[in-house]
């Protein structure tokens, strides 16, 4: 309970830890602040005075070497990529599945979808906006491009009807 002579420890506190060394803490027993060692694992204070001076989860240290996954290492030469083997990978064509979920493409290329605020909370709506919510909604030609390079295949737009695509392929098959 007092203090030792010659030292100003006080003797119910223990003695302070080896640097870098990891000491569990207890309920009843307080440590010195340890100091920052080359060890990887240490604890850091958290401004609390007592017992729950310090966090009980490890930290690592800060040190001049950068993690492992920030390390920049060359591929070994049994795996690098050879010359004949560059760009021959073929390109993936995954539809967009969030895009799917959403739309439905009609027989004949076209896009139909919900509108956007009929789902629910109808009340504070007119009879006419209610009514205009149940009609099927298309996309529009200035989004088809888009939608097409998204799901990787053809698609029309409500506008466009089937004659008029095939008048205006048959004008520039007979134009060339």
């Amino acid at each position: 309970m007092g203090i030792r002579s010659g030292s100003m420890t006080p003797t119910t506190l223990p003695t302070r830890p080896a640097p870098g060394r990891f000491v569990p803490r207890t309920s009843r027993t307080r440590f010195w602040p340890i100091e920052r060692g080359s060890s990887p694992l240490e604890i850091e204070p958290t401004g609390l005075q007592g017992p729950r001076m310090f966090s009980g989860r490890p930290r690592f240290a800060k040190s001049s070497r950068p993690p492992l996954y920030f390390s920049i290492r060359s591929e070994p030469d049994h795996l690098a990529p050879t010359s004949s083997f560059i760009g021959a990978e073929m390109p993936k064509s995954k539809s967009h599945k969030g895009l799917l979920k959403r739309i439905k493409i009609t027989k004949s290329g076209k896009i139909r979808f919900r509108r956007p605020h009929s789902r629910h909370i109808k009340s504070n709506k007119t009879g006419q906006q209610v009514r205009s919510y149940r009609r099927p909604r298309y996309a529009r030609a200035g989004d088809m491009k888009r939608y097409s390079m998204l799901l990787f295949r053809p698609l029309r737009s409500q506008e466009q009807s089937i004659a008029d695509l095939k008048d205006r392929e048959a004008s520039t098959s007979s134009s060339s």
